[in-house]
């Protein structure tokens, strides 16, 4: 069995210069790095025991974004609400519900500030919001999230639970410097 990662159908300008993402997205809570796809384990947003998924994953859905302006841009949609890419947790998709996101990203002249939201199977009791911040000086940048995560429900999650509430309020920060320079004139083969 071949998992792949991001295989997708995109069409831009599909209604009033909106954009749409349907199949394997990338759930676009928070900041994301590129450089590895493990490169932040912190459990700020791996940490599936809070909702049942982890935040930062690979799902299959659907996407609506846009930049509306060239300092404002908006994500929403829909997910299957399992983890696709992430460890597999005992939450089982035996529902026609799917969960749900919205991100709203600010670039704003000095720094980058983000906005996400995520609710569980529309329960107005399962839900993660959290906040961003980049800020980029020359080759040093510095970044940090705030998630704050809230169930309900949690012994549909782990049946050896014993309060049936279970949050978390989690939090980084991290500089990171590019180096890149270091390797001018060198050619990989």
């Amino acid at each position: 069995f071949v998992r792949f990662e991001r295989v997708q159908v995109s069409f831009h300008d599909f209604l009033l210069h909106q954009n749409l993402r349907l199949g394997q997205i990338r759930l676009p809570f928070g900041i994301w790095e590129d450089f590895t796809s493990h490169r932040n384990t912190t459990l700020t947003k791996n940490n599936p025991l809070v909702l049942g998924t982890a935040l930062r994953k690979v799902d299959i859905g659907g996407e609506i974004y846009a930049d509306i302006t060239d300092w404002f841009s908006y994500s929403l949609g829909f997910l299957q609400g399992v983890n696709v890419r992430t460890q597999e947790s005992p939450r089982a998709d035996d529902d026609n519900n799917r969960d749900i996101f919205v991100r709203f990203l600010f670039n704003l002249r000095y720094f980058n500030f983000g906005f996400s939201g995520y609710n569980v199977a529309g329960k107005k009791d399962k839900y993660a919001v959290g906040s961003d911040l980049l800020i980029p000086i020359y080759d040093l940048t510095l970044s940090g999230e705030i998630v704050y995560q809230e169930n309900a429900a949690a012994q549909d999650i782990v049946n050896d639970i014993v309060s049936e509430y279970r949050n978390s309020i989690s939090f980084y920060i991290q500089a990171n410097y590019n180096l890149s320079f270091i390797l001018n004139g060198f050619r990989w083969y």
